[in-house]
């Protein structure tokens, strides 16, 4: 439902905004992650985006050995990055504030919030958040057979069981799979 109003004449936002959003749904990565990603995170050629520690939610940068979270690209996440490069490609950051010539500051986190309840009645949707948008993807991929681990691993979720902290593997094939199978759906 999401997708199929967010481009439609009523919404009023910018391309950027509206792209970001999307990105939100088929990455099911947290709005800050997006909001402060530069476009030197992005490798458009290996299809990844690497999350650093210092934009990770704090209980993980707090971990005993931080790491960078590594987010597959699936081919519509691909699609809309080009789309947003296009148009802010320009500057350090994927979502530069529009009042900044420079293109060296970030969108502010509110602007998505703002962008979304702003236009809530056009949605039709009762009340969501931009948050909503990766609890949906989490809810899809596990609809869609995606192992809860596997999910979890795409969200950056810390499982709480001893088994992680044994555990090193990276699951990067195992998100990739998640990811292009939530793209494809």
């Amino acid at each position: 439902t999401f997708w199929a109003h967010v481009d439609s004449p009523e919404v009023e936002m910018a391309a950027p905004t509206r792209l970001a959003l999307k990105l939100l749904l088929v990455t099911a990565q947290r709005r800050g992650e997006l909001t402060f990603a530069k476009w030197s995170h992005f490798d458009f050629e290996a299809k990844l985006w690497t999350i650093p520690v210092e934009l990770l939610k704090t209980s993980h940068a707090r971990r005993q050995k931080p790491e960078a979270h590594i987010v597959p690209l699936s081919p519509i996440a691909l699609e809309l990055l080009e789309q947003l490069k296009a148009i802010t490609g320009g500057g350090t950051y994927a979502l530069p504030a529009r009042a900044d010539k420079k293109q060296d500051r970030s969108y502010s986190e509110r602007v998505l919030s703002r962008a979304v309840r702003e236009n809530e009645k056009h949605f039709g949707i009762k009340h969501f958040t931009p948050h909503d948008l990766r609890r949906t993807a989490a809810s899809f991929m596990t609809k869609l057979k995606i192992p809860r681990l596997h999910v979890e691993k795409v969200l950056n979720h810390a499982t709480g069981d001893i088994a992680e902290v044994y555990d090193r593997h990276d699951y990067l094939p195992e998100k990739q799979a998640a990811l292009a199978r939530w793209s494809a759906h």
